[in-house]
């Protein structure tokens, strides 16, 4: 058995299953992904709904929270005090589900697949309320060593906060400057995502897995295809890199 981790989907959900479908990947793989499968791509309620059918703490499928499931775990909690602070006698999950109405547009396409009000969306936050921040694996390579993988969306320290987990970049504010490796603890190896892999950035190529001493960003930027974005792979036990497009490769000025 082999485990992978799968970059931000971002609602790209045909183009994961294309990529979860490689014959490189085996029935019995594990594969993790890194947070981020909904918001910006065209298929987010199914890939939601995909999720929550299949994925587990510890099965075949597995994942961590990502920024933008904490964002609608957020957004409805914050609205739920306003709701209860000025509609003391109402029914917060008879509204309508446009009080949900986050930076990416949740409530529009939820509404879109026939989710009105807030309470028909409520499962999917209490599930996005039982993703853990991190994950630990310990593999053994091919050459007989063990080596442990700390995957995190954002990046990770023992004493980060959950936003910072969730937020925090290898670069810094996307001004192509690398922030200092991560650290290991242990002789870990940090896998993260939310930074799309990206020249622009100051990555050396356009969504391709990128590997540093200590961490490697997972990140191929599928929710910008006009970009040439990709959803991407990892095989922790040799690094190998599966790959799905998602819009045309960008064109070298």
């Amino acid at each position: 058995m082999a485990t992978w981790v799968v970059g931000d989907v971002h609602g790209y959900f045909d183009e994961f299953i294309e990529l979860i479908s490689n014959p490189e990947i085996r029935d019995d793989d594990t594969i993790i992904l890194i947070g981020d499968i909904i918001d910006r791509g065209p298929k987010s309620v199914e890939m939601l709904k995909w999720a929550m059918e299949n994925i587990t703490d510890n099965g075949r499928f597995q994942m961590v929270c990502g920024n933008h499931e904490d964002n609608i775990i957020n957004d409805y909690d914050n609205q739920k005090k306003y709701f209860d602070r000025w509609s003391p006698n109402g029914n917060y999950g008879e509204a309508d589900i446009s009080i949900l109405n986050s930076n990416y547009r949740f409530d529009v396409y939820m509404n879109a697949a026939g989710y009105t009000q807030v309470k028909d969306v409520e499962p999917m936050i209490d599930w996005f309320r039982t993703l853990p921040l991190t994950k630990r694996v310990t593999i053994t390579t091919p050459e007989g060593l063990q080596q442990t993988y700390v995957i995190a969306h954002g990046w990770y320290r023992s004493n980060f906060s959950r936003m910072n987990i969730l937020w925090y970049r290898d670069v810094e504010d996307f001004t192509n400057r690398f922030l200092p490796d991560y650290i290991p603890e242990n002789g870990e190896i940090l896998v993260h995502g939310h930074t799309p892999v990206f020249k622009i950035y100051g990555y050396p190529e356009d969504g391709v897995v990128h590997f540093r001493e200590h961490s490697i960003n997972i990140d191929c930027g599928s929710y910008n295809p006009e970009w040439g974005g990709r959803l991407g792979a990892l095989r922790l036990e040799d690094r190998k890199t599966l790959y799905v497009q998602t819009g045309e490769p960008r064109k070298e000025s």
